[in-house]
């Protein structure tokens, strides 16, 4: 097993994340789903973070960046870990037994009226993917180490109905992530960071 004094570290460290009632937005009526995290400890460098893109042919948010996941399926779903699980099986083909521990972190609501709460799993053996291309255009490797520098992340604050938020982004390779997926990485680095969350946060680069 490679990298494993880092997953033991990382581990230990959201097993004492405290699970908060964070809401971004005070929206009601939301739509659940669910997403997983995946850090890949079998990468051959350093741990990674699996990330896929949209397929450019898919009706929303063609070619973004996300997690695997999406919505609860009625009679075949029995909680949103299963959701998160199925969905990650049909998008990338990596099935939920080759995953370590899950952790689930924050809500995470959105102005396209999702609730969406991330998933967060290890992977520390080698696997295969099997990529839907109906579903996902690639998979993207974002090294751990790249999302623990708060230089790396950008913060732009916007405004809707006399609300203030922020909206995370980041490049990496020349891969724009922003919206829900940087804000749940940047929920994960703040817990990971090797000083407090709040440290974490003050150094992200603000845009006005």
């Amino acid at each position: 097993m490679k990298n494993n004094g880092s997953e033991q570290q990382i581990l230990g460290k959201l097993l004492l994340t405290t699970r908060t009632a964070k809401t971004q937005l005070p929206l009601s009526n939301l739509t659940s789903a669910a997403v997983l995290v995946i850090i890949d400890f079998s990468h051959p460098t350093e741990p990674c973070i699996l990330l896929t893109q949209r397929a450019h042919s898919l009706r929303h948010h063609p070619g973004q960046f996300c997690f695997p996941g999406g919505k609860p399926e009625l009679g075949i779903d029995n909680s949103l870990i299963d959701t998160a699980y199925r969905e990650t099986f049909e998008e990338i083909g990596i099935r939920s037994a080759l995953f370590s521990t899950t952790f689930e972190l924050n809500e995470f609501k959105t102005l396209s009226g999702f609730s969406i709460t991330p998933y967060i799993t290890t992977l520390n053996q080698t696997y295969e993917t099997k990529v839907n291309n109906n579903e996902v255009g690639k998979i993207l490797k974002l090294p751990l180490s790249f999302i623990l520098k708060p230089s790396n992340i950008y913060q732009i604050n916007l405004k809707r109905d006399e609300l203030h938020f922020p909206v995370y982004a980041f490049s990496f390779e020349g891969n724009l992530v922003w919206g829900a997926t940087a804000g749940i990485l940047v929920d994960l680095a703040s817990w990971l960071y090797t000083k407090e969350p709040a440290d974490y946060l003050n150094q992200i680069n603000h845009v006005s």
